[in-house]
């Protein structure tokens, strides 16, 4: 993400991984930017179809099968803006689950937030890759308060859609400390993105 453009989202997750606040301080990281803004070239959905297959290239190139943990904080809908309920609307969305499909065959972990439309969606998982978790097996997170209760935003039920679609983890996501854009200050933030 080109925080640069941004309220420095990208940078703030990674902190929470690996930086002074972070639980996997020695970790190898490699980042893919995307730019989804008024000058982007291609979609959106290009672009993290784009950023999937180089993460996979890295993980077979640099053989880091059993060693790779993949976070991502995007979701969508489906193609006429409601949820996610089959794969044959949008080829995006199925050569999405298939990249998806082949960094768990090379026995990465994916995290995935949860998303932060629970108010609006009455909390009901509606958006990919959320709700494919159930199917390929990767960990998706939910927003809870530092006391453990979800939040209001966080959803977490699964679809009627995907069954297996509910959220495995839930973390702290409110008013989490993140370091500002520039400078040495902290800013507090909230969403799913940061309880991973």
């Amino acid at each position: 993400m080109d925080d640069s453009k941004s309220s420095a989202h990208g940078s703030c997750v990674l902190t929470r991984a690996v930086g002074i606040w972070g639980s996997s301080r020695s970790a190898s990281v490699t980042i893919v930017r995307t730019d989804w803004g008024p000058d982007a070239t291609t979609t959106l959905k290009q672009q993290i179809a784009s950023a999937f297959t180089q993460v996979l290239e890295d993980i077979r190139t640099k053989r880091l099968q059993k060693k790779s943990v993949v976070s991502f904080s995007y979701d969508w809908l489906d193609q006429l803006g409601g949820p996610m309920t089959n794969l044959d609307e949008d080829p995006y969305d199925r050569a999405m689950y298939i990249l998806l499909e082949q960094l768990v065959a090379e026995e990465a972990v994916l995290v995935v937030a949860s998303g932060n439309d629970g108010e609006a969606e009455d909390s009901v998982v509606s958006t990919a890759p959320i709700v494919w978790s159930g199917d390929l097996g990767f960990i998706t997170t939910a927003a809870t308060s530092d006391a453990g209760q979800i939040a209001g935003f966080s959803q977490w039920l699964p679809s009627r859609f995907w069954p297996f679609s509910g959220v495995a983890t839930y973390a702290p996501g409110i008013d989490v400390e993140c370091p500002l854009q520039a400078g040495t200050g902290v800013q507090y933030k909230s969403g799913s993105s940061f309880g991973k």
